[in-house]
């Protein structure tokens, strides 16, 4: 018979596991690293999670699960793909620019392939499951190249972002307009959905996202 799971010393192990990929990089982390920080043997790691990456999976689908769900409080019930898209990209990014820790662990994602295409994928999903008009007439396949691209290049951007001097919202707005284009929407179409964004948000709306996200991270607020 198989081990039951024990949610607390799950969000134990992610807690852990983020507090040491922030402090030491992916790379640079083994299980046997979170197990002692965790307290545990690697063994009993393994019936959590079988493999590194799969923490840090983990770690991303419940963070950008909880991202979506702001997201989907602040747009109509129907859903509005490219809006959507536009106000989680500005809030997720401004709040992890503003957190240095947050900063460092994205850092880690972005900068891994497996891992960045692990986080496109739960983007992908969560678009797909929108209930908008746009994707009666978009091909999943089209869907997906469009972010991988735009999503890519804005993060190679974001790495870069203070020997480039470009700001997070401008990189941002990049990665909308390259999606938007990439799926042949109009100009005014694109620049209507960067307005509509900038008027739904401020640093009221960054805060209260950062806020909302952390108490609802349960292994972050694990004891």
């Amino acid at each position: 018979m198989a081990m039951p799971k024990n949610s607390a010393k799950r969000n134990e192990i992610l807690r852990c596991a983020y507090r040491l990929f922030t402090e030491s990089g992916y790379t640079k982390v083994f299980l046997r690293d979170i197990a002692s920080e965790a307290g545990i043997s690697k063994s009993l790691l393994q019936h959590y999670f079988p493999k590194k990456n799969d923490v840090i999976q983990s770690i991303l689908e419940e963070t950008l699960s909880i991202s979506f769900e702001y997201v989907e409080n602040l747009i109509p019930a129907e859903g509005e793909l490219f809006l959507s898209l536009s106000v989680y990209t500005r809030l997720f990014w401004e709040s992890v620019s503003k957190d240095k820790k947050w900063d460092r662990f994205n850092i880690n994602v972005i900068s891994h392939r497996e891992l960045l295409e692990s986080w496109i994928d739960i983007i992908y999903r969560w678009l797909r499951s929108m209930k908008d008009s746009h994707l009666e007439q978009i091909k999943e396949r089209d869907l997906k190249i469009a972010l991988t691209f735009s999503i890519t290049g804005g993060m190679e951007l974001y790495l870069y972002r203070d020997e480039l001097q470009v700001e997070v919202i401008s990189i941002c707005e990049q990665i909308t307009t390259s999606f938007m284009e990439i799926l042949n929407c109009q100009n005014d179409e694109i620049q209507a959905t960067l307005k509509k964004t900038h008027e739904m948000l401020t640093s009221k709306n960054i805060d209260a996202f950062t806020v909302f996200c952390e108490d609802k991270i349960q292994w972050l607020n694990s004891p």
